[in-house]
This record gives structure tokens, sequence and C-alpha cells, in this order.
């Protein structure tokens, strides 16, 4: 089965959920094997942004990530979550540290979900990347001088990540003419 091009923030290996639309979305590139197994199919939906900073975004994501994981099925959170995990996903802290997406609270909220038992499949194949980078902005020059930030994550259920066989950024496609100043990320799945 050839790759699909998904938009969605949230994605799930499950056919029985429905969620709220959201007015923006990333892309995310979704490979998997075409035996997907048992009626298992990819539906998307997308949370309601309750307000104007990553830490009140990410409060219905909290719970709709332990919902998920609570019922012990393959389930990926992917898209752009507006937080930078870690210093080295950004090209500097020092030109970067008021911006929204690097605030202590957005910071905290993120692990919070990822310790619940997501895995971050990026950074599990790509653990010491220094550069693992999803969006470049169109000003100043970002893309062509590789200032870029990592916003766009694909964390996977323990039942998921059980078929990880790979993940990463397409970074090729943001050199793309008019392209989306986030790359496509992706998993592969078995």
């Amino acid at each position: 089965m050839p790759p699909v091009l998904l938009r969605a923030l949230f994605w799930v290996l499950r056919p029985d959920v429905a969620f709220a639309p959201r007015s923006s979305s990333v892309s995310a590139l979704l490979r998997s094997r075409p035996r997907c197994g048992h009626g298992r199919q990819l539906r998307h939906g997308q949370h309601r942004n309750p307000g104007s900073t990553p830490a009140t975004a990410a409060a219905p994501r909290d719970a709709h990530a332990a919902e998920l994981l609570g019922e012990e099925r393959p389930a990926i959170l992917c898209g752009d979550w507006n937080v930078v995990p870690e210093d080295r996903d950004v090209f500097s802290v020092r030109a970067t540290q008021h911006d929204a997406v690097m605030q202590p609270e957005a910071r905290q909220l993120w692990r919070r979900i990822l310790h619940q038992g997501w895995t971050d499949a990026l950074r599990a194949f790509h653990p010491s990347e220094e550069k693992l980078y999803t969006f470049w902005d169109y000003t100043a020059g970002c893309w062509q001088r590789d200032l870029g930030f990592r916003l766009d994550h694909l964390l996977c259920s323990p039942e998921a990540a059980d078929r990880l066989q790979g993940a990463g950024v397409d970074k090729w496609a943001r050199g793309e003419d008019k392209a989306s100043d986030h790359a496509p990320t992706w998993v592969e799945l078995i």
C-alpha cells in the first residue's frame, strides 16, 4: 500500500472514534503495511484549541491521551503540538525563550502526556539528532539558514510502538515551491 498523506492533530488506529474539527492542521505522513489487522482503520479527529497558548490547548490532549492508553489499542497522537520539548529541538534557546512554544507550562504538559506511557517516535529513531526540526518560519531566511523548531510530534501508544519500524521528517518537502512552513512527519508501522 503506498504512503497516504494525512492531515490531523490526532490519528488513532481504531474505527470508533469521533472528534470535533479544528481550524488548522499539519501534515503527517503515515506509512503502514496493507495488513493493519482485524478491521482496524485510520480515523482522524481534531480538538478545538480552547485558548491561545500551548498550555491551555494541551488540556484536552492530556485527557484524551490517557483515555486512549487505557483502551490498550494501537494509537498515534500526531501533529503540530506547538511545543518544543527540549532545548536541542530549537535553533536557539536564547532567541526563542519568550516564544509560547518554549514556556515551562507547555513543556511540562508535554512531559506529562509523554510520561503516561507514549513513545516519541521521532526521538526513538533519532535519539541524538540535534537538528530534528519540523518547522521553519517563512521570515528572516529561517529555512535557508536551517533555523528550525521541532513542533510536530508523533506519539505512539505501547501497542503502536510495538509495530513501529521507522519514523522521520521529510525535510525535502519544506524546500518545495509554495511549501508549508511545516515538513511532513511520518511513522512506518507493520
